[in-house]
């Protein structure tokens, strides 16, 4: 199990920085008009840096750690559940430390009148 923990531990920040490099050849390309691009790579890029030092947290604890707390866990709390668990609470207290990105903000599109209105400078 400690294999298979330490390999999930890999892919998932393999993936984001797959995905960082997909955004990367999907934006040097040539991008037809109309076509919506993809998400920006270097936001792609600073969430996978994060899980890689979340993940690397959790490593380090798993090894040094988390045995040391066996004698104090519950009879029916199996140590595997406790391994398992530990990715998203490191992440959870990575995100509280590390704080939210930017409030996305929605700005309220302009009427097509008032557009047109602003357009010919004077208004209705």
């Amino acid at each position: 199990m400690q294999t298979a923990l330490y390999i999930l531990w890999i892919l998932i920040p393999l993936i984001y920085f797959l995905l960082a490099l997909w955004s990367r050849l999907e934006q040097s390309t040539q991008i037809k008009k109309g076509k919506k691009r993809s998400q920006e790579a270097s936001d792609l890029i600073s969430q996978a840096y994060f899980v890689s030092g979340c993940s690397l947290a959790t490593f380090l604890i798993d090894k040094y750690f988390i045995h040391q707390v066996e004698p104090f866990l519950p009879s029916f709390i199996p140590l595997g559940f406790v391994q398992i668990m530990l990715l998203p609470v490191v992440l959870y207290i990575g995100g509280l430390l590390v704080g939210g990105s930017k409030p996305i903000r929605i700005e309220k599109a302009p009427r097509p009148s008032e557009s047109r209105a602003k357009r010919s400078g004077r208004r209705r």
